[in-house]
C-alpha cells in the first residue's frame, strides 16, 4: 500500500479514467487539472462541461462553489463535479465525502453512476479530506475511453419528467447497494468532524421547488444542502408558488422581413447539420428546429471530433473570441450587428445574396437589428405555376416571410415591406421570383 494525499489521489483519478475535458478553479490547480478554461469562469466553464458530456465526452471540474444548474439532457461520457462547499439546489445525484479514506472509492462509484443513469454526479468534499494522508491500495478505476459522437436526436429531445423519474430510480438503487444511507442520525452536519452526515442524496423525482422553512442548523449550513435534506428528514416545508403557470407564450406566425436566419438557411441549410444558436426568436427556433444554446455549449460539444457537422449562429457584438483556440471542429456564422469592419479569424461576406460554401468561420454582412435592403424582388406570372403539386406555393411555406402572400390565387409581393434578401429567389423551382 501506499500512502497518499488528496492531491495525488485525485491525479491518479485523472489519468487512469482518460478525462478528454478538465477544469479547475484555481484553489484545485495543486490538483493538476488542465487550466484551459482559466478566466472564463465557474458557470461558462461548467456550460462546457456539461455540452461536452452530452457529446460523450468524459468530463471532470473541480469549483469553490458548485454554480445551480438543473440537466436537461443526458450525458454519454460520464459527467463528475467535485465541489468544496454544499450545493443550493439538489437537481442531479450528489455524493458526499468527509474522510479521505474512502475518497478514491467514492470517484469510482461516481464515475460508475454517472456512466449508468447518463447524468452529472456532484462529488461534494469537506475540507476533512485536504492536508491528510491515507494509506490507499491501487484502485480499480473504469479506464475506457469514449470517442466522442452526437447525433441530431441529442439536442432534440429533452428529458421527461418520467425519464428524469426513472434515472433517479436507477440511481438510487445503485447508491444504496453501493454507499447505503444510516436511517440512525439524530443529528448531521457537513463541516464538523465528530459529527456523521448521509452518503447521498437525490432530487425527489422531478419536484424541484421544495423550500427550508424551519430547521436549526450550522449557521455556515444553513440554506444549502438543507433544502432537499428536510424532505427526507421530516423537517416542515412549504412548495413554492409556480408563478409561471399562468403564462402565455404567443409564437410568431412568421420571421421578420430579411430575417438573416431564412436568407441563411434558404441557401445553406443541411438536414444532416446540427444548428445551435444564441439568439432568442420564438419564430426562427420553432421554424428551423434551432437549438438555442450558449455559446460555451457549442465549445463544449466541438471539443472533439464528432460525426455531425456543427453550426453556430450568434452575434458578432457577443462572440467571445477567447473560445475561439477551443473549437476543434464546427463553423461559426456571426450576424454583423455592431457594423463591424471585420472579426479576427472570420471571413466577411460582402454579398449575402451569393452562395459561400467552404468558410469554418464568417462574419454576415447584417444581423437582426441590422437589416440591410436590396432591391424589392418581383414576380414572373407566366413562369409561376404557384406549385400547383403542392398544397401551398414553396416560396411561402419556406419562408414565412410576411412580405410575400398568395390571395386571389396570385402570389403577391409586398414592396414595402420586401428587404430584397432573395430567400425566395432560391427556394423557386421555376425561377418566377427575381
Amino acid at each position: 500500500m501506499d500512502v497518499k494525499n488528496s492531491n495525488e489521489i485525485i491525479t491518479e483519478f485523472i489519468s487512469r479514467c482518460n478525462f478528454v475535458q478538465i477544469y479547475s478553479d484555481y484553489s484545485f490547480g495543486l490538483f493538476g487539472a488542465g487550466d484551459e478554461f482559466l478566466g472564463i469562469g465557474a458557470e461558462k466553464s461548467l456550460d462546457i462541461l456539461y455540452s461536452s458530456a452530452i457529446a460523450a465526452n468524459r468530463v471532470i471540474g473541480f469549483f469553490d462553489n458548485l454554480p445551480s444548474f438543473i440537466p436537461e439532457y443526458a450525458t454519454k461520457g460520464g459527467c463528475i463535479l467535485i465541489t468544496k462547499t454544499l450545493p443550493t439546489v439538489v437537481a442531479t445525484p450528489v455524493l458526499f465525502c468527509k474522510s479521505l479514506d474512502v475518497f478514491p472509492n467514492l470517484l469510482a462509484t461516481a464515475l460508475r453512476v454517472s456512466n449508468e443513469i447518463s447524468l452529472p454526479v456532484i462529488v461534494a468534499v469537506s475540507d476533512n479530506i485536504f492536508n491528510n494522508f491515507v494509506k490507499s491500495s491501487n484502485n480499480s478505476y473504469d479506464h475506457n475511453r469514449i470517442a466522442g459522437y452526437i447525433y441530431k436526436q441529442s439536442f432534440s429531445n429533452k428529458l421527461t419528467v418520467e425519464q428524469f423519474a426513472e434515472k433517479m430510480l436507477a440511481g438510487e438503487q445503485l447508491l444504496n447497494e453501493l454507499m447505503p444511507n444510516s436511517d440512525n442520525y439524530n443529528e448531521i452536519s457537513f463541516t464538523k468532524p465528530q459529527k456523521p452526515f448521509i452518503n447521498y442524496i437525490l432530487p425527489l423525482y422531478g419536484d424541484k421547488k421544495i423550500t427550508l422553512m424551519d430547521v436549526e442548523v450550522d449557521i455556515k449550513e444553513y440554506d444549502s444542502i438543507y433544502k432537499t435534506l428536510s424532505t427526507r428528514y421530516n423537517i416542515k416545508i412549504s412548495e413554492k408558488a409556480d408563478t409561471d403557470s399562468n403564462i402565455e407564450v404567443t409564437l410568431k406566425e412568421y420571421l421578420c422581413p430579411g430575417c438573416p436566419f431564412l436568407v441563411y438557411f434558404a441557401r445553406h441549410y443541411d438536414k444532416a447539420t446540427l444548428y445551435f444558436t444564441d439568439i432568442n426568436c420564438e419564430g426562427m427556433l420553432k421554424k428551423y428546429n434551432i437549438n438555442h444554446v450558449p455559446f460555451e455549449y457549442f465549445v463544449g460539444i466541438n471539443s472533439s471530433q464528432l460525426n455531425v457537422n456543427t453550426v453556430f449562429i450568434g452575434k458578432a457584438s457577443s462572440f467571445n473570441s477567447s473560445y475561439f483556440p477551443m473549437l476543434r471542429s464546427g463553423s461559426v456564422v456571426l450576424l454583423n450587428d455592431a457594423d463591424y469592419k471585420s472579426v479576427n479569424g472570420f471571413k466577411k461576406i460582402k454579398n449575402i445574396q451569393k452562395p459561400f460554401s467552404g468558410n469554418t468561420f464568417v462574419l454576415l454582412p447584417y444581423s437582426c437589428n441590422n437589416i440591410k435592403s436590396y432591391k424589392a424582388a418581383s414576380l414572373k406570372y407566366s413562369k409561376c405555376d404557384k406549385c400547383s403539386d403542392l398544397d401551398y406555393p414553396l416560396c411561402i411555406t419556406e419562408t414565412n416571410c410576411v412580405a410575400l402572400s398568395y390571395r386571389y390565387e396570385k402570389i403577391l409581393v409586398n414592396k414595402e415591406l420586401c428587404t430584397g434578401c432573395k430567400a425566395c429567389v432560391t427556394v423557386c423551382r421555376k425561377a418566377a421570383i427575381r
